[in-house]
C-alpha cells in the first residue's frame, strides 16, 4: 500500500505540476495576446481620434465656406449695385460731355445756341443770291437783355424759344426760299 500511496502521490505531485505548467502557459498566452492587440488597440484609438478631428475639421471648413459663399453673395450684389452706379454715372457724364460740346461750339458760333442746323442754314441764307431782301434772324440774335433783367432769361427763354429761332421776311417769295432753305437744313 505504501508503493500505491506512494505512486498516487507522484501522480498528484504530477497532475499538480502540470496544472502549475498549464496556469503559468495560460498566463504568458494571455500577456502575449494581450501584448500583440495592445498596439492593433492603439492604432484603433489613434485613428478614431483622427476620424474625430477631421469631423470637427469639416464642421469647421463647411461653417467657413457658408461664411465666405454668403461674403460672396453680399459682394456680388454690391458689385452689381456699383456697375449700375457706374453706367448712371457713365450716361450722366456723356450727356454733360454733350451738352459741354454744345456750349463750346455754341460759343465759337453763337449761331449753334439756335439749333444745331442753325450754323448751316445761316450759311445757306448768305449764300443765296434770289432773295429780293435777305431775311433777318434769327430773331433771337437781335434781342439783349439788360443786366437787371438777366434772372429772367430761362423764363422769357422758354416763353419765346419757337420766336427767337424764327427769321423775318417781307414777301411771299422769300419766305418760300427760306422755307426750302430750311427742310433743306433739318437734321434726317
Amino acid at each position: 500500500m505504501r508503493t500505491t500511496n506512494n505512486t498516487v502521490k507522484r501522480m498528484k505531485d504530477t497532475i499538480a505540476d502540470y496544472d502549475r505548467k498549464i496556469d503559468t502557459a495560460r498566463a504568458r498566452a494571455q500577456r502575449n495576446t494581450q501584448a500583440d492587440q495592445q498596439p492593433i488597440l492603439d492604432r484603433i484609438h489613434d485613428i478614431e481620434e483622427e476620424v474625430s478631428k477631421s469631423g470637427h475639421e469639416q464642421l469647421k471648413c463647411r461653417a467657413s465656406w457658408e461664411d465666405a459663399d454668403e461674403a460672396r453673395r453680399v459682394h456680388a450684389d454690391k458689385l452689381t449695385t456699383l456697375r449700375d452706379h457706374i453706367n448712371l454715372a457713365t450716361e450722366a457724364e456723356t450727356k454733360i460731355r454733350h451738352k459741354i460740346k454744345g456750349l463750346e461750339s455754341a460759343k465759337q458760333d453763337s449761331a449753334v445756341s439756335f439749333g444745331e442746323t442753325m450754323p448751316n442754314i445761316l450759311r445757306a441764307i448768305q449764300n443765296e443770291t434770289g432773295w429780293q431782301r435777305r431775311p433777318v434772324g434769327p430773331i433771337g440774335r437781335h434781342v439783349k437783355l439788360t443786366n437787371e433783367h438777366r434772372g429772367y432769361s430761362g423764363v422769357l427763354e422758354s416763353f419765346f424759344s419757337d420766336t427767337l429761332n424764327s427769321f423775318l421776311v417781307d414777301n411771299e417769295r422769300d419766305k418760300q426760299l427760306l422755307s426750302r432753305i430750311v427742310r433743306q437744313n433739318r437734321p434726317k
